[in-house]
């Protein structure tokens, strides 16, 4: 299951209901800035919540500094050096 809402900080007054989610043993969370999924390539195309999704889907054995080094690797492979 997942627990959502607006971004954190994102609004100075919204208020912001508590959610509960509780983890399994295997289960993880992956924090992440708008940065990654929106790192855009030469043609503007963007990185993608997907094309995150299934980096960390196809990680999901990997020690926590192997994925997150997958993950930059991803987004510096997609992005290829545009701004």
């Amino acid at each position: 299951p997942l627990a959502g809402g607006p971004p954190l900080g994102l609004f100075d007054l919204l208020p912001y209901a508590p959610a509960r989610l509780e983890l399994a043993p295997g289960d993880a969370i992956f924090l992440y800035t708008d940065g990654v999924p929106e790192a855009t390539d030469n043609t503007e195309a963007d990185f993608t919540d997907e094309r995150l999704a299934a980096t960390l889907a196809a990680n999901t054995q990997q020690p926590c500094v192997n994925l997150l080094e997958e993950v930059y690797r991803q987004v510096v492979g997609f992005t290829k050096g545009a701004p």
